[in-house]
């Protein structure tokens, strides 16, 4: 019995009161990790979505400079598979466009 440690309430307590503090610093440190993947996600995904657009814009620029052909078809194509999640219904035009300059 004297090997065995005996701990008096107050070291009890503090034995406690770190323990707790160390669960909600891991807690607390889990949330803002959470909020910084949250916005880093949120920004990246806002930045590749401005790119496309942009890609998406240049594509249908270029549909002047074409003729009745294949590569019109296909960049109706393109144009719709680009539209499909932003604008689906736009996307749904181009691919119509590409279906009735095909046949």
């Amino acid at each position: 019995r004297s090997s065995q440690s005996i701990h008096t309430d107050e070291e009890k307590k503090k034995i406690a009161h770190s323990k707790d503090f160390r669960i909600d610093y891991i807690s607390n440190m889990n949330f803002w990790r959470f909020i910084f993947c949250l916005l880093t996600s949120f920004l990246l995904s806002n930045s590749i979505q401005a790119q496309s657009q942009a890609e998406l814009d240049s594509l249908t620029y270029s549909l002047n400079a074409l003729g009745n052909d294949t590569h019109r078809v296909n960049r109706f194509l393109d144009l719709g598979i680009g539209y499909y999640r932003t604008n689906p219904f736009k996307g749904l035009a181009f691919s119509a466009e590409a279906l009735a300059l095909s046949k």
